[in-house]
């Protein structure tokens, strides 16, 4: 066991009473889900226990809404995809389960709730286990699957339990799980003393053999909404590295280091970096001071929304509705435009094109209204 030397602003008030079912009904932030402790309790926690934490799941139900269990809800409906009978590497699937210890107690119940998860097959998003299980079922299938703790939950690592002194403990503190402040997991505090209480960073079901029983929904194919349809390999062979990794695994160009981030014409329009769609006016880009390129409306029918719960909060994800291309966020209500949206671009998602479009396309706001 490690000693915590300075964890004074590492901690909150407790949030829950130990007990297995504590863990599985806190808000919904991640799922069935391997990933990795380092990103789960946040880079300042893991320099105050000066130890970069190793792998392991967390709990059921915990990744699904966010990130990559995303609801559309503009321009593309999910109805235009195509459904399929069996699951392929790559599908977008729906699956209700019910997990289970070895002594039959059930910690997770999706059915209870009519809530099922949503996750695509070979994202890397949910436990092995689950993921190899759910890779072949059919539509309406059941299955029952058996998982070790390095398929599930992940192997108990003693290293990752830390003695911290009692006088840095928060006030109210108590048996149960306490949330870190720089992350959206938590950890528990197993044990309080006179002198000091321990808090341990494994999962409650770390080290256990646990089973699922799986029910799968729905599976579909996400490339179907898009009229371009390309291969991984392909977009891999036609855009440069980076272009890759942002237009295709969704990723984010640092603040302030883009192309188009301070790049303000008077004259032409901006396309989509991936297939040409022409996207944004440059009478749409404006100032925003954000690090990033701006834009407050968007060409009619160019954009797709959906829902993005990654990084602990509620986003609305742009994507090229020609050929799903990940531009950046859409963000409301901050009032500095007429439109009172602000398209925040990744400069290497789109490309400017100095002349006047060859059509004059309707300009509108990207989001519903309310």
């Amino acid at each position: 066991m490690a000693a915590l030397s300075t964890v004074s602003t590492l901690l909150v008030a407790p949030t829950h009473t130990s007990a297995v079912h504590s863990n599985m009904v806190r808000r919904p932030s991640r799922a069935i889900s391997k990933c990795c402790r380092h990103s789960q309790f946040g880079t300042q926690t893991t320099r105050l226990v000066e130890k970069r934490m190793t792998p392991a799941a967390v709990a059921p139900r915990q990744q699904a809404l966010r990130k990559h269990g995303r609801q559309q809800i503009v321009k593309v409906s999910n109805a235009a995809a195509r459904s399929k009978v069996s699951v392929e590497d790559g599908d977008i699937v729906k699956v209700h389960f019910i997990g289970r210890l070895e002594d039959g107690t059930i910690f997770e119940d999706t059915t209870r709730r009519a809530d099922p998860i949503s996750f695509k097959i070979g994202a890397d998003q949910m436990m092995a286990g689950v993921e190899k299980a759910v890779m072949g079922m059919t539509v309406g299938e059941i299955l029952t699957v058996s998982c070790l703790p390095e398929d599930a939950f992940g192997d108990y690592d003693e290293d990752s339990c830390f003695e911290v002194p009692i006088e840095r403990a928060p006030e109210g503190l108590a048996l149960g799980h306490v949330r870190l402040f720089d992350g959206p997991a938590t950890c528990r505090c197993t044990k309080i003393t006179e002198t000091d209480f321990t808090l341990d960073l494994n999962h409650e079901l770390a080290g256990k053999i646990v089973s699922f029983e799986l029910t799968l929904l729905e599976a579909v194919d996400p490339l179907a909404r898009f009229p371009v349809r390309k291969t991984d390999e392909e977009w891999r062979l036609q855009l440069p590295t980076f272009a890759y990794q942002v237009l295709r695994l969704k990723g984010t160009e640092p603040a302030g280091a883009g192309e188009y981030d301070k790049f303000y014409p008077k004259t032409g329009y901006f396309t989509c970096g991936g297939c040409d769609q022409p996207l944004y006016s440059a009478a749409a880009k404006f100032d925003s001071e954000c690090g990033w390129p701006a834009f407050d409306k968007c060409f009619k029918d160019s954009i797709v929304i959906e829902m993005d719960d990654s990084e602990g909060m509620k986003r609305a994800e742009i994507m090229c509705s020609n050929c799903g291309g990940h531009l950046g966020h859409v963000f409301e209500g901050e009032e500095k435009t007429p439109t009172n949206e602000r398209h925040c671009v990744n400069s290497v998602s789109v490309k400017y094109v100095d002349k006047p479009i060859a059509y004059l396309p309707v300009e509108c706001k990207a989001m519903p209204d309310a």
